[in-house]
């Protein structure tokens, strides 16, 4: 009878565990901008799985141009981008469409290429490439300061350590760099600055201390600490990709790619990049027409979450009916 008994605890700790498995990540999305050559308007965010990498186009309530930016705060739920073609500005809707605002109008010259959002501090950071500063919204008010607007040539992407409120983003211009700083400027020091034609992108690792980029001029994806320390070569290209956008999930790195057809009317990629030491890339779906951006990747969410502090929601509840079994 123990014996059976016990079989009965085995298989139900295994169904359990499975569900505990999928209901992690079962909100999890990927957000991805997209537009098409040579075209000001017909610009797309999609929602993609990124278990089966199936996606779908969001459903605006207003035109998207050409979008490109692209993050999400997790407390609101709200969608946030940039538009750099004709319409030069930032803007934020719910995750169905819903509710277009704009959060920041630029001028004729502005170029809103990178966009990152902290929803604990409650701010906005961006880049303008075209007025060469690094600027912050916040979420609440949309009050509008500009942090940094010296010694930049190009800002490209930027991302944020929310814990530490430190900034890191990528400078492209005639002396590409890639540079940190404190939220509100102070404490600015160059992590890289050699070897470095193009970098595009960036994603933050802070548990491991670790600082991922691309670059679509050496073809290169590369690695640091923090601190710009124990630079290593990740995967070199070799011509094959045109990498733009970057994310880090679950261990791999997702990279968004032109291609290298050069008539600007190819199929434009998804590209994974598992970091277990084999560095290999592989496509894992295809934009055909168009031409893939930015994407951001989204873990989790308010009533099941794993996060560094323990199991939440439902997921709490499924670990007690697992300590209980295993008794």
């Amino acid at each position: 009878m123990q014996a059976v008994f016990f079989m009965m605890k085995m298989i139900l700790t295994g169904l359990v565990l499975a569900f505990l498995a999928n209901s992690v990540n079962a909100s999890d999305f990927f957000l991805i901008t997209g537009s098409v050559p040579r075209s000001a308007t017909g610009g797309k965010i999609f929602r993609m799985d990124p278990s089966t990498f199936d996606s779908s186009s969001i459903g605006f309530s207003t035109q998207l141009y050409l979008p490109v930016a692209v993050d999400f705060d997790t407390v609101d739920q709200m969608i946030y981008w940039t538009e750099v073609g004709s319409e030069k500005r930032i803007q934020r809707s719910s995750l169905n469409g819903n509710g277009v605002v704009t959060v920041l109008h630029g001028g004729n010259d502005s170029v809103f290429d990178g966009l990152a959002v902290d929803p604990k501090s409650r701010q906005i950071f961006y880049t303008d490439t075209g007025r060469d500063r690094i600027g912050t919204v916040t979420i609440d008010t949309l009050t509008h300061r500009t942090i940094i607007n010296s010694s930049l040539d190009e800002p490209r992407a930027i991302v944020l350590n929310t814990g530490s409120s430190v900034m890191f983003w990528t400078d492209w211009g005639e002396a590409p760099k890639i540079e940190r700083a404190n939220y509100d400027g102070s404490d600015r020091r160059t992590l890289v600055n050699t070897g470095l034609i193009a970098p595009n992108a960036l994603a933050l690792d802070v548990p491991n201390n670790r600082l991922y980029w691309v670059d679509s001029g050496t073809d290169k994806v590369e690695t640091c600490d923090l601190e710009g320390h124990g630079r290593t070569d990740l995967l070199h290209a070799a011509s094959r990709y045109t990498f733009f956008g970057l994310t880090l999930y679950q261990n791999s790195l997702y990279i968004t790619d032109w291609g290298k057809d050069g008539t600007y009317t190819y199929s434009s990629q998804l590209v994974r990049m598992k970091l277990d030491g084999k560095r290999e890339a592989r496509v894992v779906a295809t934009l055909n027409p168009g031409r893939l951006n930015d994407i951001h990747a989204y873990s989790g969410s308010q009533s099941c979450r794993l996060t560094k502090a323990g199991w939440t929601g439902t997921t709490a509840v499924v670990a007690v009916f697992i300590a209980i079994l295993i008794n």
